[in-house]
């Protein structure tokens, strides 16, 4: 699953958008795509630089 969200540059934000893939009980890849510079996981999602994605 992949969503997509301009940046999360707070914490607030953040666990607004973590929140609705927790809620998704299945084992395939989620994935968080932002204008962020710093990919990380968190609790296994994804959270990724949309341009880096899109040139992988």
């Amino acid at each position: 699953m992949h969503k997509q969200r301009r940046a999360v540059n707070d914490e607030k934000a953040l666990n607004r958008e973590i929140s609705s893939f927790n809620r998704i009980k299945d084992n395939y890849p989620k994935i968080l795509l932002t204008l962020d510079y710093d990919n990380t996981s968190i609790n296994g999602i994804q959270k990724i630089n949309v341009i880096d994605w899109l040139l992988e």
